[in-house]
């Protein structure tokens, strides 16, 4: 874990998954190959903006807030949704990939709006762990501290997600640095950076300090708020301490061949 950080951007749109072409929709920036760690930490990832993920696990497909996905595909095995606000339970982007036996992981709030296209819905809280279709679930708290859009009391959250061949990763909802963090297991860590609604990059570099994950991926900016420059700034705060991977709109890192086998990549 402990290496020098490397520029990271990777270049948008470089594979078909299924047929479909995810087009990144802004101008890559400068690429940079990979760590073979960094490619089996992140085979199968798509980050479409925001807080939106795609990973492909074998034969599987979770999602982890779909945020303006602009093709149906309708792949989804599993979704998890942090919260309801619409850039990340966005109803629109959920109709395109889900299928009938798609299960919906989330709070209330965004159950509530979901209802309207789907019933197969499970709802957790902080602090429950869940298995679903060989996925180990674990709901974490996701709160602000300093702010009011996020209140402790709405019960919001994370997910930290075991893979099926073991890569633990933790989507942090929309959040600030909290102490519950230091508590919290993960391979990867996906952090919001882009401040106001969130934690600022200088906050969310504190807590990948805090997680000692293997590697993070900033999110959530340049959609609403935020931009490139706070990415950056999480990545150059981190140098040294832990590698950072910046991914475009669109991107997504060819899924490696891996052995599902007692949980173990490699």
């Amino acid at each position: 874990m402990m290496q020098s950080n490397r520029r990271c951007f990777l270049k948008a749109s470089v594979l078909g998954v299924a047929g479909i072409v995810f087009a990144g929709n802004r101008t890559a920036f400068a690429a940079s190959e990979l760590t073979e760690e960094e490619r089996k930490l992140l085979s199968g990832f798509t980050w479409f903006k925001q807080s939106g993920f795609r990973i492909l696990d074998g034969d599987k497909v979770i999602y982890f807030d779909p945020y303006q996905l602009t093709q149906t595909i309708h792949d989804a095995d599993v979704i998890f949704i942090s919260h309801s606000h619409g850039d990340h339970c966005d109803i629109a982007s959920i109709q395109r990939i889900i299928k009938d036996s798609t299960r919906i992981v989330t709070e209330p709030e965004s159950a509530a709006k979901i209802a309207s296209i789907s019933s197969n819905v499970i709802t957790v809280s902080p602090g429950d762990t869940i298995t679903i279709d060989d996925y180990i679930c674990e709901a974490v708290p996701s709160y602000n501290v300093n702010k009011t859009n996020h209140p402790k009391s709405k019960n919001y959250l994370g997910f930290i997600v075991t893979l099926r061949d073991g890569r633990r990763i933790y989507h942090a909802g929309d959040t600030d640095r909290i102490s519950e963090m230091t508590g919290f297991n993960a391979d990867v860590a996906l952090l919001p950076c882009g401040g106001t609604y969130t934690m600022s990059a200088a906050e969310a570099a504190e807590a990948a300090k805090d997680i000692q994950p293997k590697l993070v991926v900033p999110m959530h900016y340049g959609a609403a708020v935020g931009s490139i420059r706070d990415a950056e700034q999480v990545r150059d705060l981190l140098a040294g301490v832990v590698p950072v991977v910046i991914m475009d709109e669109g991107q997504t890192i060819d899924p490696l061949p891996t052995k599902i086998l007692n949980h173990a990549i490699y």
